[in-house]
């Protein structure tokens, strides 16, 4: 729409999305790099003035994925310690979504959606470290301030292959950021 402001979203997907990089010996150039990408490619959408939806978030690299490395010990005390502090400062550059929409679904909703894509890379996940990102990710959105929050249960939901689905989710997605219905 031509004068409305503009909206950000942010689609936070727990593992569907995912891409596993665990790189020895801790803190990893490969993942300040990733960061790097994001807060540049976030910047630069918030500073677009255009409405954008964006698939991950830099809150899940820090309070699901690197936090879970810490714990299982592939992440050291000092880099996470290290990797925390470089979080808080990079979200100091960026603005929060005006609405988090969390898809959330369950252990065998997610092993099923993995199936599905076929990526070899993600074939050899286990389901204990399913479960390990999946609490956080549910620790991490029962506890996210930063804004607006849409949960949105896609166990019962297959908005890939039906239309009625998907419209569902844009229905809520509309309800919540216009106030209809």
């Amino acid at each position: 729409m031509a004068g409305a402001p503009s909206t950000r979203m942010w689609i936070t997907i727990p593992i569907w999305m995912i891409s596993i990089k665990i790189c020895p010996n801790g803190l990893s150039p490969c993942r300040c790099i990733f960061w790097e990408v994001d807060l540049d490619r976030s910047k630069k959408l918030g500073e677009s003035g255009k409405n954008i939806i964006q698939d991950r978030t830099i809150y899940e690299d820090a309070h699901i994925f690197a936090e879970n490395l810490n714990e299982m010990n592939l992440l050291s005390d000092r880099d996470y310690s290290n990797y925390t502090s470089l979080f808080n400062l990079m979200k100091s550059f960026v603005s929060a979504p005006d609405l988090l929409i969390y898809l959330k679904a369950d252990i065998s909703t997610l092993t099923k959606q993995i199936a599905k894509r076929g990526r070899e890379y993600e074939a050899g996940i286990s389901i204990d470290y399913l479960m390990r990102l999946n609490k956080k990710y549910e620790a991490w959105i029962n506890s996210y301030k930063e804004g607006k929050l849409l949960i949105i249960d896609v166990n019962d939901l297959d908005f890939v292959e039906r239309e009625e689905d998907f419209g569902y989710i844009l229905e809520r997605i509309d309800a919540e950021l216009n106030g209809l219905f």
